[in-house]
């Protein structure tokens, strides 16, 4: 099964564009592939990881609220 996503370019672009436009930390980077993203987080101990993590997560769930986009959990179909 061939990897990607599955809304197309078009939808994919919007969605991700959002994401990877936001204003990260120093200590963070995000990074996608096919429909997947990754953050990644340089720190110090795994508290600040935790923080750094929270608040980029804030930010990926409320970034597409600007243009009107809801995220939302999807259950795999058996």
């Amino acid at each position: 099964m061939p990897a990607g996503p599955c809304c197309g370019p078009a939808f994919w672009n919007i969605q991700f564009n959002v994401i990877l436009n936001l204003d990260c930390e120093k200590q963070t980077k995000m990074v996608t592939n096919a429909d997947d993203v990754i953050l990644e987080v340089k720190a110090e101990n795994v508290r600040e990881a935790e923080n750094l993590t929270n608040i980029e997560m804030g930010k990926i769930i409320n970034g597409p609220k600007v243009i009107k986009l809801t995220l939302t959990k999807t259950q795999k179909l058996r």
